[in-house]
């Protein structure tokens, strides 16, 4: 059993059913593939012919979903014969050439854990290590220790598939995952979440005391944070 990953469009990335049920694995983790017009041609606008040109492929698959209003679609697949059909297909029933490739965004999975028996090793040396369990990324969380940044024992691991496993083996050692949540997307101009200072709407404000900007200098107001009231 594996822990899913989060920004899941096509439901569960978990198995439909466990590895002793499904020995071909039709019903196996998901693999998203994206399906997109050759050369920018644009696809058709009748969602039938997509349908009925994909499973004519590959057959009936998980689910689907359009992207950049209509003219890409996300495919949803779990058996990997099916992904292998369908990575094949260059042309709809319609005659549109087309183009399947692995989805570039979804197929990851991130976690963390956390052992203090690589905390002298270097990042690229553990990856070296990894890259059989489908690890494409090993990032050490740091933490400031009087000015300067220091090693902790937590790693973030990124795998280039949709799911990570409930444990990681570092040679004899069993670690058990978790699930990986990135920091929030805070705004240095007007100090509210979900944007950057480059996309901020305004009005900028002071980063002490959360009132209007009153220039570069210090603020001598009392320190006060307008997301949670705290003083800070």
């Amino acid at each position: 059993m594996s822990a899913a990953s989060s920004g899941d469009p096509g439901g569960s990335v978990k198995r439909r059913l466990p590895i002793f049920m499904d020995p071909t694995n039709k019903f196996g983790e998901l693999t998203f593939l994206q399906l997109t017009g050759k050369d920018e041609t644009p696809l058709p606008k009748n969602p039938f012919i997509i349908g009925k040109s994909v499973e004519a492929c590959a057959g009936p698959i998980e689910n689907a979903k359009t992207e950049a209003q209509g003219t890409k679609y996300t495919l949803s697949v779990r058996d990997p014969a099916q992904v292998a059909k369908l990575l094949q297909l260059t042309n709809l029933i319609d005659g549109t050439e087309v183009e399947v490739a692995p989805h570039p965004n979804l197929n990851v999975s991130r976690c963390v854990v956390s052992c203090y028996d690589l905390i002298h090793m270097e990042e690229k040396d553990i990856l070296v290590e990894l890259v059989k369990e489908k690890v494409t990324r090993v990032q050490r969380i740091t933490r400031n220790e009087n000015g300067k940044r220091v090693n902790t024992a937590a790693l973030i691991l990124t795998f280039g598939k949709t799911t990570y496993p409930d444990y990681i083996k570092f040679g004899l050692l069993r670690v058990p995952t978790r699930p990986y949540f990135p920091n929030p997307m805070l705004c240095y101009g007007c100090f509210s979440y979900g944007h950057t200072r480059a996309r901020c709407p305004g009005p900028q404000r002071c980063y002490n005391c959360s009132g209007n900007f009153h220039g570069e200098e210090e603020c001598g107001e009392a320190q006060f944070c307008r997301n949670c009231n705290g003083n800070h």
